[in-house]
């Protein structure tokens, strides 16, 4: 038997000639920040991170809120992700160079 992934997939358009549907992070409705899962923060991080080689953390935080269903952030989601990015980046998943987020 093989274990759900961390984070569930967007269903197919039944599309066989498309790129695979990229994973679902967002919050169930009416979630705030502080009741989703550390890993599914962590997720939505990483995953934003590996669709382009480099970003600024202000736009590494603004795509990792919308990747979580937030279409805006404040200073507590901001402050939140921000933690979550020096988490990353001190347990080595995820490289500060500057201003700038990158893969290790």
């Amino acid at each position: 038997s093989q274990e759900a992934p961390a984070a569930a997939l967007h269903e197919g358009s039944g599309d066989t000639g498309s790129a695979p549907a990229a994973p679902d992070f967002r919050r169930a409705p009416g979630q705030g920040i502080d009741d989703i899962p550390s890993g599914q923060i962590d997720d939505a991080i990483l995953f934003v991170v590996s669709q382009s080689v480099s970003l600024p953390e202000q736009d590494l935080r603004k795509s990792a809120a919308k990747a979580l269903g937030f279409s805006r952030t404040g200073a507590h989601i901001d402050q939140v992700l921000s933690a979550h990015i020096g988490g990353l980046v001190c347990g080595g998943r995820l490289r500060r160079q500057d201003e700038s987020i990158t893969k290790p």
